[in-house]
């Protein structure tokens, strides 16, 4: 099956992180409103088309839109003077739901899905069978396998699927119970994605690859790149913030500002009123 240009799960990604930024900051936007709201949002988009760009095709995946998210993100604070990465830690809660509900649009599509397995949750169809016979993957006693559904392939949207729904109670229990520093919950997202990502991608059959290069033998696929990549990354910014570092739980962005809040005599639902 080819690589599809613009993939559902991806197009609807990129659609609600954009749309919910729009939304965050028309609520609590600077005083430029509308105007300054606009400038977050195109230069989310930009960052979609020139990564797109940069891989030489009209690639959309998940790691663009992240990246955009990300650049949105980074604008949209820097606008209203909060900590990029205490809002990361929230944001990566609903980009999880969102990746997890997403990948559910690759079954409505019939496609990312894996190689040849027998396992007894494959995926079955006469779509599937003729895509891997018309690229080589089967001969013809393997197409009528799986038209006989003793044969499928790996259905690797629900992998992904399953291991972001996982995703979803680790990371919120990591904010909930051991969050040391601003960041901890995003960069444990980065980890987590990264490592579930690479591993997936590599039971895949459409995979966009890497320049053309080869490692044993082997095409370098791009997802795999970048998770490796990113989850690698992330393991050093871990480490290092937790072995390395000593943190003050005053240090918290949250409790910075409650303790703001308490210096200005604000309760934490805004000015405290005076008794007469």
């Amino acid at each position: 099956m080819k690589n599809k240009a613009f993939g559902f799960y991806t197009a609807a990604l990129t659609l609600i992180l954009t749309v919910a930024t729009l939304v965050a900051v028309l609520i609590y936007g600077s005083k430029g409103g509308v105007v300054n709201s606009l400038v977050p949002i195109a230069l989310g988009a930009a960052a979609v088309c020139e990564v797109s760009l940069l891989f030489g095709e009209k690639v959309w995946t998940d790691f663009t839109g992240i990246i955009a998210a990300a650049l949105t993100l980074i604008v949209f604070c820097r606008i209203r003077k909060i900590s990029f990465f205490s809002f990361a830690d929230l944001g990566v809660h609903g980009l999880l739901i969102g990746q997890c509900i997403g990948r559910w649009g690759n079954f409505m599509n019939v496609e990312a899905y894996g190689g040849v397995t027998g396992l007894p949750w494959r995926m079955c169809s006469e779509s599937i069978a003729s895509s891997l016979l018309s690229q080589g993957l089967v001969d013809a006693d393997g197409y009528q396998a799986i038209l006989d559904g003793t044969l499928g392939v790996h259905p690797t949207f629900f992998y992904e699927s399953l291991w972001n729904f996982v995703g979803i109670f680790l990371i919120y229990w990591i904010g909930k119970h051991w969050k040391k520093f601003d960041g901890q919950v995003f960069w444990s997202y980065v980890l987590w994605y990264g490592l579930g990502r690479f591993w997936i991608e590599g039971l895949r059959t459409d995979s966009l690859y890497f320049f053309g290069l080869e490692l044993f033998g082997a095409p370098i696929r791009t997802s795999q790149v970048l998770a490796i990549v990113s989850a690698a990354v992330a393991a050093v910014v871990l480490i290092y913030e937790l072995k390395f570092r000593r943190h003050d739980p005053s240090e918290l962005y949250v409790n910075r500002l409650a303790a703001h809040r308490a210096d200005a005599g604000e309760g934490p639902g805004g000015p405290e009123k005076k008794e007469d």
